[in-house]
């Protein structure tokens, strides 16, 4: 009865102490299929712990668990050791050991932008000539947002080479569509840091995902903390602003996300000193050869300040 219960459709995970989160799991699967007449697909339940096989020892007879330490090894986890797992996926998005869930993640990205080939073969039709506009609303709308949700659901920990490689992909569709790749390096980056600038400011809204991973991670925090605290009471004596001390050791999650909120902070007082210097100053450049330049100083510029 104290096992708490996750569910999404028919997504449900059971969170508690390994025996008792099974048996709870076993309790479920028995009470569909009495009461609805809905049966259990037992092939796709599995158990996962951070404490690994010690924490799952409990478990060793239910060899035909996916997870448990007896349980036959699962491709790609075999790090983890006999049949225990390095993580599993929670509602699409991955939980576990950092290495696995960034690469689950990277692979996830290349089969997510598979279709960005497709999108550069666009081509003008004889009496409809919009493929471009079609390209960049296809890259802008579709392919550039597939990453955000793992953004707001993963630690930037576990997102960062998955958000690179997100950005390296877009970045090749982008150079081909508007025949930018000819350029020389520098002339790329520049037409690729104005892409990446959202449209109001004459960019094409081809938002830099590794820019934003600590943004979309703070707000999913700012966003849902309230109300998890309000839907579970053990949730409203966690501090997630506490800092580790002597006596206390902060939970990494919570210190990670201490550290992504201090860097927001920190790039958000360097935008507003720049804007603010932008208000107070105005450069005056005085270029030879310019009928202006006979009314300027000898120096190459002026710098007007209140």
């Amino acid at each position: 009865p104290d096992t708490l219960l996750y569910a999404y459709l028919d997504d449900t995970y059971c969170l508690d102490a390994p025996a008792a989160a099974v048996a709870c799991m076993d309790t479920g699967a028995r009470v569909t299929e009495a009461d609805c007449r809905v049966a259990s697909n037992l092939s796709k339940q599995c158990v996962w712990s951070p404490g690994g096989a010690a924490a799952l020892a409990p478990l060793s007879s239910r060899v035909a668990l996916r997870g448990t330490p007896n349980a036959p090894p699962t491709k790609g986890h075999e790090r983890a050791g006999g049949g225990t797992l390095l993580g599993i996926k929670v509602l699409g998005a991955f939980l576990g050991d950092v290495g696995w869930c960034s690469a689950q993640l990277v692979k996830r990205v290349r089969i997510a932008l598979e279709p960005l080939d497709g999108i550069i073969q666009l081509r003008d039709a004889p009496s409809l000539d919009i493929a471009q506009q079609a390209q960049h609303c296809l890259m802008r709308y579709c392919s550039n947002t597939t990453l955000v949700y793992f953004l707001r659901t993963m630690p930037p920990s576990m997102t960062i080479e998955a958000a690179q490689e997100h950005n390296r992909l877009v970045a090749s569709a982008f150079h081909r569509i508007v025949g930018s790749e000819a350029g020389s390096p520098a002339q790329c980056e520049r037409a690729l840091r104005q892409a990446r600038l959202p449209v109001k400011l004459g960019g094409l809204g081809l938002t830099s995902m590794a820019a934003i991973r600590r943004a979309a991670w703070v707000g999913t925090w700012a966003l849902v903390w309230t109300p998890l605290r309000q839907l579970h009471a053990p949730f409203r004596a966690v501090d997630i602003t506490a800092e580790s001390a002597a006596d206390f050791q902060q939970l990494s999650i919570f210190t990670e996300l201490q550290e992504a909120h201090s860097t927001l902070l920190d790039d958000y007082d360097y935008v507003a000193r720049t804007y603010e210097q932008y208000d107070r100053q105005v450069f005056d450049y005085c270029k030879p050869g310019l009928w202006s330049s006979r009314n300027c100083p000898d120096s190459p510029d002026r710098v007007l300040t209140e």
